[in-house]
């Protein structure tokens, strides 16, 4: 639960940190091409979130991500899932 949770932050987070415009086309993006938003959003999260001792850093790795660009790609595809979803008022 508290991997879950965690994601959520991340997520939420992020929304407040875009306007509704770029909320749209982040959400809008296909999954080919999320990597689009991985130079920016990317480094943001793991500046933020993904430090070696944190939780999220730790749980990624034990899942198998084994460099921060595969945490922070995990997020950003976690964040856009869950955006659209609360879109969909699905939360």
């Amino acid at each position: 639960m508290r991997f879950y949770e965690e994601c959520v932050t991340v997520a939420q987070q992020l929304e407040k940190e875009m306007n509704r415009e770029t909320q749209a086309l982040f959400m809008e993006c296909p999954f080919s091409e999320l990597w689009k938003y991985h130079l920016t959003l990317g480094l943001w999260m793991r500046n933020r979130y993904l430090n070696e001792q944190s939780y999220l850093y730790q749980a990624l790795l034990i899942l198998g991500k084994k460099a921060k660009d595969e945490m922070s790609m995990f997020l950003l595809e976690f964040a856009q899932q869950y955006l659209l979803l609360k879109r969909a008022q699905m939360l």
